[in-house]
């Protein structure tokens, strides 16, 4: 296998943390604008200097990706794609998202630049990644909870760039699939306002008083094997940290990809920022309570002993680009002194030189002038002087050739560097329209049912009964039997592909003819094996663009996401679902919190994580994967008219018969649920980002 030459891309939330990055080694930097951008608490970037940013990262040969990796509501299309034509006209190298709304809306009006899938896609298998090519991605940012072993069988499979994470915070939630800061307090991760609630003490019983905090991720150890199985770029976490964690942070990675190790660095690293030190535990499949851990008072006063000493690292521009220069003098013709970095060169003429009245002009001269780069981002590796004897230059021509040629150095670099990759195509015009679907005449019922043995005897009501593709089959040929609308699901956090490629072959030899997908990997493998295929809410489906590319991938309808309000679902195009009644899963995790408690054996499936205020959230695992969920369940049953839409979903996960019989008998007759409950998001919304529209 040939070993991949890997990026490392740093994160660069403020000015100075982007000058700090590029001065410490990294290839590219990663930014976002005032709008749209999973960071909007960040410094972020300007628009109308984001030029002059994108020529000072292009004249050291570093990269520039801007992010555009949030969910945007229809009303706010237009103004997200006008955030993307300001980062194009600026020279921007590729945008990150996470919306395939935006995707649907650049393909549709030809805009051609490099796209990278967000992380917030949550692609974590080949299927997924597959279908991130289909979609014209460059690159894939892979879910940050995979091991080097499931990272090493998606490569093989993979022709797009890949990147993973090597540093820096960890969710404990599967990025995109995470509702609880929105759920709790109105600020959604997903729109680039996570409010960390997860930071906060949430605590399973003997747990670690903070079950949902992760300690930060350092993968120095695992780099050589990362390159080796072909990723291609390294990210660093930390739009939101101050420039002296992205110096250490890109020095530290730049160090042992070059084969160095310097434990002062380190030390400097973990004392900057970590959270009860650091784990790698995804990588090396070692899950569990040792990958917990706060930012406690020792790790705040670790910061303040190296914040001056990482602080030099970037202070003073680095010479890390290597160049050579050829300078010749004779009294025939006027000097010319050559710079060039790989092929690229340029050449400065100078002033013809005179015959020396006394001493002539000596190489060492020559060299001693020409050599001083310092200052510069270049590095002079090797000057050849063709010097004729008894000649005499000046000194401030000298310096003023070097000067000149570094200046126009510098700039054919940028130009040529910016070239490589994108070509524009900036048309403003074929203004998006809105397309809204057809009311239904009569209300429809779905539900999903985590246990076949929950289901009761009124399902005959639903119009469609969705199981897990995992379940036994014999269980579902017998669910199949007493209801004839019965599908499957394929079960959130389906890591495993061949495994849900084998499960997709057995239940297609049954009968089952469609499949709830909660995520694209998951809708391009059901896709292929001939199903019928329903977009679940995982796929974070928030605009009509977004719901126009989810049909035309083969979704025959799709759940819309829960953190809209009806007002937005109701404008939405296609054949929107909503969520009627659910325990609503507020994180997806592959390493169960409430395990920090005992054993699996002991709570078996059916864990508790109780709040500071004492409020109990469930937690449910299946396959592998733990949800956590609210205290209390979303109901709207006897609101559903305020829905254009007729269709809708019930959840169930550890409801009992009883209960779940009462819950669709009074969502068939719009009924109030009788005990507690959440109206969700569907009223209040959630806080509207920068350049946001209130509409």
């Amino acid at each position: 296998m040939e070993v991949c030459n890997p990026e490392i891309l740093a994160p660069a939330g403020s000015p100075e943390a982007l000058r700090a990055a590029v001065r410490c080694g990294a290839n590219a930097v990663y930014l976002g604008l005032d709008g749209f951008n999973a960071r909007q608490n960040a410094i972020n970037f300007d628009k109308n200097t984001l030029s002059e940013t994108v020529s000072y990262c292009h004249e050291r040969e570093v990269s520039v990706y801007l992010t555009l990796n949030t969910l945007i509501r229809d009303s706010e299309m237009d103004s997200a794609v006008e955030t993307l034509y300001d980062g194009i006209d600026s020279g921007i190298d590729a945008v990150i998202l996470q919306d395939i709304g935006l995707l649907h809306e650049i393909r549709r009006r030809n805009i051609s630049i490099p796209l990278h899938a967000s992380t917030q896609m949550s692609v974590f298998n080949e299927y997924g990644v597959r279908l991130a090519q289909e979609l014209g991605f460059k690159r894939v940012v892979l879910a940050r909870e995979l091991s080097l072993r499931e990272l090493e069988k998606i490569a093989a499979a993979a022709s797009c760039e890949l990147e993973v994470f090597v540093h820096g915070a960890l969710c404990v939630s599967l990025s995109g699939q995470c509702f609880i800061s929105s759920f709790l307090g109105g600020r959604s991760g997903n729109r680039g306002l996570c409010a960390q609630p997860c930071r906060l003490p949430f605590s399973a019983q003997n747990g670690t008083g903070h079950d949902l905090s992760l300690k930060d991720l350092m993968a120095i150890e695992s780099i050589n094997r990362l390159s080796e199985i072909g990723i291609k770029s390294f990210k660093i976490e930390g739009r939101m940290k101050r420039p002296e964690y992205v110096a250490a942070a890109v020095t530290a990675y730049r160090q042992a990809i070059d084969g160095q190790s310097d434990e002062k660095i380190l030390n400097a690293l973990k004392s900057v920022f970590s959270r009860s030190g650091f784990t790698n535990g995804y990588l090396t499949d070692k899950t569990g309570r040792e990958m917990f851990g706060t930012r406690q008072k020792e790790d705040v006063l670790a910061a303040n002993e190296v914040l001056s000493s990482l602080e030099k690292l970037y202070e003073n521009e680095n010479p890390l680009l290597d160049v050579k220069a050829d300078f010749s003098a004779d009294l025939s013709k006027p000097s010319s002194f050559t710079l060039a970095r790989n092929d690229i060169s340029v050449t400065v003429i100078g002033e013809v030189p005179e015959i020396a009245k006394n001493e002539g002009l000596t190489e060492e001269a020559v060299l001693e002038q020409l050599s001083k780069t310092g200052g510069t981002q270049f590095n002079m590796k090797d000057i050849n002087i063709d010097l004729e004897k008894g000649l005499f230059l000046p000194k401030s021509e000298l310096n003023r050739l070097r000067r000149n040629a570094v200046e126009e150095l510098s700039e054919k670099i940028a130009n040529s560097f910016s070239k490589k990759e994108v070509h524009r195509h900036l048309s403003r015009t074929n203004e998006r329209k809105s397309c809204q679907g057809e009311d239904a005449d009569a209300e429809r019922y779905c539900a999903l049912f985590r246990n076949p043995e929950s289901i009761p005897q009124n399902a005959n009501a639903l119009t469609g009964v969705f199981i897990s593709a995992f379940t036994d089959l014999k269980n579902i040929q017998k669910v199949k039997n007493i209801n004839k609308n019965t599908d499957c699901y394929v079960p959130r956090g389906a890591f495993n592909a061949d495994k849900i490629a084998e499960k997709l072959d057995e239940i297609k030899e049954i009968g089952i003819e469609t499949v709830l997908c909660p995520d694209i990997g998951a809708l391009m493998l059901a896709k292929e094996k001939g199903f019928n295929t329903i977009a679940d809410f995982g796929m974070n489906i928030f605009n009509s663009s977004a719901a126009k590319l989810a049909l035309k991938l083969g979704a025959e309808k799709y759940i819309a996401s829960a953190e809209l309000k009806i007002s937005d679902i109701n404008r939405l195009s296609g054949n929107p679902c909503a969520v009627l009644y659910s325990k609503f899963p507020l994180m997806l995790t592959r390493n169960c919190p409430a395990a920090n408690g005992g054993q699996c054996k002991d709570c078996k499936g059916q864990g508790i994580l109780s709040d500071r205020k004492e409020i109990d959230f469930p937690v449910t695992c299946e396959n592998g994967v733990s949800m956590l969920h609210n205290s209390v369940p979303l109901y709207m049953a006897e609101r559903q008219r305020e829905f254009r839409h007729k269709e809708f979903f019930l959840y169930f996960y550890n409801e009992s018969q009883e209960e779940i019989a009462e819950i669709i008998e009074k969502t068939v007759k719009k009924q109030e649920l009788g005990k507690e409950y959440t109206r969700g998001l569907y009223y209040k919304g959630t806080v509207v980002p920068k350049n946001g529209n209130t509409d």
